[in-house]
């Protein structure tokens, strides 16, 4: 199970370190989402997260609104993910990206099951977020700014937030096990409509 959230935190997020401060790019154009409660953050790139001299970048390219249940809402999110190095002359993780790749995942958005899904080294996998329990940690770190970044147009670089970012929006998650992901295996994406 250990080497699967691995799999999941480096394909939602190619892990980078450094202290970056936030910064976001000019708007671009993106896609459209559904007719939805929840609004993903469409067309900015922002710092998803920086450790150690390096800072990861991320851009929703689309968000398609894929259905809703009593429980939430699933979208398909499409991304660009980028990485920079820190130093001078520029000490805010502005410089120059580099492209790492393209990436598709499902989202559900949930104020008592939120989820990310997606198809990791041939398997159906999904993982159960927990916001406002103070579980985020390392490998996890991505899948949660991804998650705020696709539910709640909330652009955070440090998912240390959760808590404030889980009250601020209403969340009702409990977390009997104090771990920060969960996995689950699916058949079809829209499985999580029949929750």
């Amino acid at each position: 199970m250990l080497e699967r959230l691995f799999v999941i935190a480096v394909a939602v997020s190619a892990l980078s370190f450094g202290s970056c401060r936030f910064a976001l790019s000019k708007p671009l154009t993106a896609g459209a989402s559904g007719p939805a409660k929840f609004s993903p953050l469409l067309g900015k790139r922002f710092i998803a997260k920086c450790r150690m001299g390096q800072c990861q970048w991320l851009k929703l390219e689309s968000a398609r609104f894929l259905g809703r249940s009593s429980k939430g809402e699933l979208y398909e999110v499409s991304q660009k993910w980028w990485t920079s190095c820190r130093g001078p002359p520029q000490n805010d993780g502005r410089g120059p990206l580099k492209f790492e790749r393209n990436q598709s995942s499902y989202v559900f958005c949930s104020k008592t099951m939120p989820a990310i899904m997606g198809i990791y080294d041939g398997k159906k996998e999904g993982y159960f977020l927990y916001p406002g329990t103070d579980s985020v940690a390392g490998y996890s770190e991505a899948a949660y700014v991804l998650y705020w970044a696709a539910c709640h147009r909330t652009a955070t670089s440090e998912a240390s937030r959760d808590s404030e970012l889980s009250t601020r929006f209403a969340y009702r998650v409990s977390n009997p096990e104090g771990t920060s992901l969960k996995d689950f295996t699916f058949d079809e994406a829209d499985d999580v409509l029949e929750w």
